[in-house]
């Protein structure tokens, strides 16, 4: 496989210094075992102040519940806290993921919460298996090229955006 100009240059370096043969394989999220390695916790990511404006609802339902994540679209965990706090410990779980499941806005955005089995990456070779993805930390975009090897060598570049022309391009 001929590279370009446009390979980043760590890529490059440990190619030729290793004498690598790299193939590059486009994976689709779904199938992609690395997922689990790169994901970043929701505890890491810079909290956001939910605005809450719900009408006049006083009385825990699940209409209100709906009306509530409505408002925001935030998610399970934290419509039950907001939910919650507006009407105490009354409001159960189950009827929260009923309400986020079955918003159609939150499902087009996120079309297939499916959780993925953990995977074995692992092989024997250093630099023989790479996964990268892109993580983002502190709300800043890195690209992490990870070494599925013994080792598990990381690397982290930072990234302007999450084009592919900013992924690409040589610095």
């Amino acid at each position: 496989m001929i590279f370009g100009a446009t390979l980043r240059p760590m890529v490059a370096e440990l190619t030729s210094l290793y004498e690598l043969y790299i193939e590059v394989i486009l994976v689709k999220s779904e199938a992609n075992l690395a997922d689990v390695l790169t994901r970043v916790p929701k505890k890491w990511l810079k909290p956001q102040t939910p605005v809450v404006s719900v009408g006049c609802v006083d009385r825990y339902s699940v209409e209100a519940l709906r009306d509530l994540h409505d408002t925001n679209h935030l998610g399970v965990d934290r419509t039950l806290h907001l939910s919650r706090c507006k009407w105490g410990d009354e409001v159960k779980r189950e009827d929260v993921v009923r309400v986020v499941k079955e918003c159609q806005v939150c499902r087009r955005l996120d079309p297939a919460p499916v959780r993925w089995d953990q995977g074995g990456l692992s092989v024997d070779e250093a630099w023989s298996r790479l996964a990268s993805d892109i993580t983002h930390y502190g709300g800043i975009p890195n690209l992490t090229l990870i070494d599925c090897g013994p080792g598990r060598f990381s690397i982290w570049r930072q990234l302007r955006n999450e084009s592919s022309e900013a992924v690409i391009k040589t610095h």
